[in-house]
């Protein structure tokens, strides 16, 4: 337990409070105004504000309208990738942005979108994906039927567990582990 002392600085402000020869006052740490018996946060990094944070995570809470438009955002943008993948890939180093690109949306997704069903089918296919690097062995054919299957999930405006469970065993039934870990 540290002890506290009082000192008088003698030029009539506040008493600085020493602890083992460091002193804490309002220039460099946070300080006890014994007046007002509040803490001055002067100089307390930035790093511990959590004002920063309160708009990471978006969506905790089902709401049908906006999983939908979310839904639909983020699938573009993973088909887009597919397609391109389905119609020019040759090898893994020329696909490497587009492989990025689907990578990246698919983790986003899931991260932020947790609540939403289509979130579990987005973490399945990451997951089956970055697992000892299949991404790169993957042929052509198969981004052209994963296309296939994640247009009925983002147009399906009820979509359920049940529904996302049989698209990610049509997943598995291309070649894809989706429960690698």
């Amino acid at each position: 337990m540290m002890m506290l002392q009082q000192t008088n600085n003698g030029n009539g402000n506040l008493p600085e409070l020493i602890s083992n020869d460091v002193i804490f006052n309002k220039m460099t740490q946070p300080t006890l105004n014994i007046g007002q018996s509040d803490i001055y946060k002067s100089n307390i990094p930035s790093l511990l504000s959590f004002e920063s944070y309160q708009n990471e995570y978006v969506a905790t809470e089902s709401n049908n309208e906006t999983e939908n438009v979310l839904r639909t955002h983020y699938s573009r943008k993973i088909i887009e990738s597919l397609e391109w993948l389905y119609s020019n890939h040759i090898s893994a180093l020329d696909s490497i942005p587009y492989i990025q690109t689907l990578l990246e949306t698919l983790k986003n997704y899931s991260d932020r979108y947790y609540a939403d069903p289509f979130a579990s089918f987005t973490s399945a296919l990451y997951d089956a994906l970055i697992f000892q690097d299949k991404w790169a062995e993957v042929k052509k054919e198969v981004f052209g039927s994963l296309v296939n299957i994640i247009i009925p999930l983002s147009n399906n405006k009820n979509l359920n567990y049940a529904t996302v469970d049989k698209a990610i065993n049509k997943i598995d039934k291309l070649g894809l582990d989706t429960t690698p870990f």
